[in-house]
């Protein structure tokens, strides 16, 4: 039997096999020659705890001093008016429904001032998940001039955000049945005309019964999440495999695609728990990544061959009818709405004549990387990043 057709074996159940190869002769390096192979490390799924530590979020110091924000989109318009914006007190758990507008652009801002920016206002951080309602010109400067601070949380982590995604799904139920006690006279402490001194006194007490019963739950949930979960680090520089939830499109399964996209390179380190990923072009999302999101790359020293993937990225859906001879221009095609803009080339392709030369997608030249190189350095002097 082959090295090629016993690696095939030993994919299937590592450590029974790899237990009976090792007797022989010539497969010291079976663990290494398994370990180091690019398919199985970015189709398999990891069968062991998730990577990262609970990190949980810092405590504020008194009401609406950070909050967190999200939107339930796509409900029946009423007066214009079809999308709910959730923003919940996180010392408090005070939360505010606010109705809003499809998309909160400039033109809206008198409806949105008189909704709800004394509300806003008084925060100086906000805990938001990566949204273009976010991530907006307009959202971005408004907070700017406000003096708050912005915090989104990492791509493909809503955990980030958990008391929020929490109120969503009980949105009607909170409304109908359940005001509860704490969130109200904690955030609102009372509306009479008592006494200033035991006013401020009550209020304050109750702000700090508050802190402190999240510090108990914070560590109490720190200790029994982290008892499932791994410590892991990285370093800049680092080839890293970065878990990607694909969007499908047509009649494709998910589940035929693979796991992991890379190996990339850390970048740089966000907080504790949270890197920044060199993300080509193509794959069209945030760079920022939770750590049980990214795996360590393992690459074969011995034969530079292996870590070189010879499969199509996820998003190719078609293949080259001709073999090309060589790429002869470029053009930019511009983003267009949702469509990200890309590079075409003009291929030339092997016995046909220039009349049939025609522009192809950057990305159906997957496998044909050394002609667009040689066509960078020709034209430019100089090599594609």
């Amino acid at each position: 039997m082959t090295p090629s057709g016993q690696a095939t074996l030993v994919r299937s159940a590592h450590r029974p096999s790899l237990s009976e190869v090792t007797t022989g002769q010539g497969w010291e390096t079976t663990s290494t020659l398994v370990k180091t192979c690019l398919v199985c490390q970015q189709d398999k799924t990891e069968q062991r705890r998730p990577a990262g530590l609970l990190e949980p979020l810092p405590i504020s110091s008194r009401p609406w001093e950070s909050v967190s924000m999200d939107f339930i989109v796509g409900l029946p318009k009423v007066g214009g008016l079809g999308n709910i914006m959730v923003i919940v007190d996180r010392l408090s758990k005070y939360a505010v429904f606010m109705p809003t507008p499809p998309f909160l652009m400039q033109r809206r801002l008198p409806n949105f001032s008189s909704g709800g920016c004394e509300v806003l206002g008084t925060a100086k951080g906000y805990c938001e998940r990566q949204d273009a309602r976010f991530t907006g010109r307009f959202w971005t400067e408004l907070f700017k001039l406000m003096g708050t601070d912005l915090r989104f949380s990492t791509s493909f982590h809503p955990q980030t955000d958990g008391q929020t995604e929490r109120i969503n799904a009980l949105l009607e139920l909170y409304l109908r049945h359940f005001q509860p006690l704490t969130p109200h006279t904690v955030a609102i402490p009372y509306r009479g005309p008592p006494a200033a001194f035991r006013f401020a006194k009550q209020w304050k007490e109750q702000v700090e019964l508050a802190k402190t019963s999240l510090a108990r739950a914070a560590k109490k949930m720190k200790k029994w999440a982290d008892s499932k979960r791994r410590h892991l680090e990285f370093e800049e520089g680092d080839l890293v495999l970065v878990r990607m939830f694909h969007r499908t499109r047509g009649k494709r399964h998910k589940g035929l695609l693979r796991k992991y996209e890379g190996p990339f390179p850390i970048e740089k380190r966000i907080g504790k728990v949270a890197y920044r990923v060199k993300l080509p072009a193509r794959l069209e999302s945030h760079p920022v990544f939770h750590i049980s999101l990214l795996k360590p790359y393992y690459a074969d020293q011995e034969d530079q061959a292996r870590n070189k993937s010879k499969r199509a990225p996820t998003n190719v859906t078609s293949t080259l009818e001709h073999e090309p001879e060589e790429v002869v221009a470029h053009r930019v095609v511009p983003p267009r709405g949702a469509h990200p803009g890309y590079t075409e080339y003009l291929v030339k392709w092997k016995g046909r004549g220039a009349e049939e030369t025609s522009w192809e997608h950057e990305l159906k030249l997957w496998q044909h990387e050394e002609l667009v190189r040689q066509y960078w350095f020709e034209a430019t002097g100089t090599l594609p990043t």
